[in-house]
């Protein structure tokens, strides 16, 4: 299950930008984030410990992308974007401001995969952090 916490200190190391918009949302979220994970974890359901590009979502490019994965702590992190090859119409539409092209452009980019190697960051499915 997604625990919404994106880490305010490592969040805003890697993209040096919306300062008060990062704080305030790991402020604001911080404790319900907090029990949501005792909860699940006392319950034996696999939760992430940090997520990454919430603040960002819809705007994961490249450059933010190759960003975050320099600053990632210890433990589960879930890179946090809404790729698509197309954009679409009706009730669940991006924004207009979102890119879902430009965000599955970053996420298969080569430079982002030989950052993952060379950081020597597992990717996974969710299926595999489950405990067992």
């Amino acid at each position: 299950m997604r625990v919404p916490h994106e880490p305010f200190l490592p969040s805003f190391a890697a993209q040096r930008d919306a300062m008060l918009r990062r704080f305030t949302n790991a402020a604001t979220n911080f404790r319900r984030c907090r029990a949501m994970t005792r909860r699940l974890r006392r319950a034996g359901i696999a939760c992430n410990d940090a997520i990454f590009g919430l603040n960002d979502s819809g705007r994961m490019t490249r450059n933010r992308l190759i960003a975050f994965l320099h600053h990632l702590r210890e433990g589960v992190s879930e890179i946090y974007s809404h790729p698509a090859t197309r954009r679409w119409t009706g009730p669940d539409a991006p924004s207009a401001d979102d890119d879902p092209e430009g965000e599955l452009a970053a996420l298969i980019d080569p430079e982002v995969v030989a950052t993952v190697d060379r950081l020597a960051i597992r990717r996974v499915p969710f299926a595999a952090v489950a405990p067992t």
